[in-house]
């Protein structure tokens, strides 16, 4: 136990060397997805239309847009997880973050490659960080705040779904809720801005 440890830690701070945000950046997002021996071709999907720096039809400003999709096993994800704010350590003080997942849910939980994480205990951690640079997190999975509830009052807003949702749907949502917030920098504009009378949108809700 102490070697897996030992390695996984390994891992973040080897993330956290590679992937910090540098002070030219001025939004971003933090993808996270399950890892797996053979990379899904959901979170591979996701991954490659969330880069914004390099899919985005507007290259203009591709310098100052962090993006960055991890892969990341459920054993190491609250310790991923609390590594966030070591990754922001030397941006500047106007820098806004979103972090997002990516994965089956069902109920308010998600399926973490086998592991079930309740949305309430991830956004609790996330909460936990006490990190002003976080201004959203949002669940791209199914029925990830269908009958959730939180007690604590909320430190930033929450996207989610209370529905099942086709996955090529949900991409392009995403794409556009992200693509709004590299301007905004406001989730619950982006989302807003994003939406259309259709299956996806109605489907999509915020919590603040």
């Amino acid at each position: 136990m102490a070697g897996q440890d030992r390695r996984n830690a390994i891992m973040i701070n080897n993330h956290v060397r590679v992937r910090s945000i540098d002070t030219k950046k001025t939004v971003g997002a933090m993808n996270f997805v399950p890892k797996s021996k053979n990379q899904t071709t959901l979170a591979t999907q996701f991954s490659n239309s969330m880069d914004m720096c390099r899919k985005s039809s507007q290259h203009r400003h591709h310098g100052e847009v962090y993006c960055n999709t991890w892969y990341v096993a459920g054993a190491n994800l609250q310790s991923a997880l609390r590594s966030v704010p070591r990754h922001l350590s030397s941006c500047r003080s106007s820098f806004a973050l979103v972090i997002n997942f990516v994965c089956h849910g069902e109920r308010g939980k998600l399926d973490w490659n086998g592991t079930v994480f309740h949305v309430e205990e991830i956004v609790r951690e996330i909460s936990q960080l006490n990190c002003p640079f976080i201004k959203g997190v949002a669940f791209f999975s199914c029925e990830s705040l269908k009958n959730v509830r939180f007690c604590s009052p909320m430190v930033f807003p929450v996207v989610g779904f209370i529905r099942e949702i086709p996955f090529d749907d949900m991409i392009f949502f995403a794409s556009s809720i992200l693509n709004n917030f590299r301007h905004s920098k406001n989730i619950v504009a982006s989302v807003n801005n994003s939406k259309s009378n259709n299956n996806v949108s109605n489907a999509c809700i915020i919590k603040v």
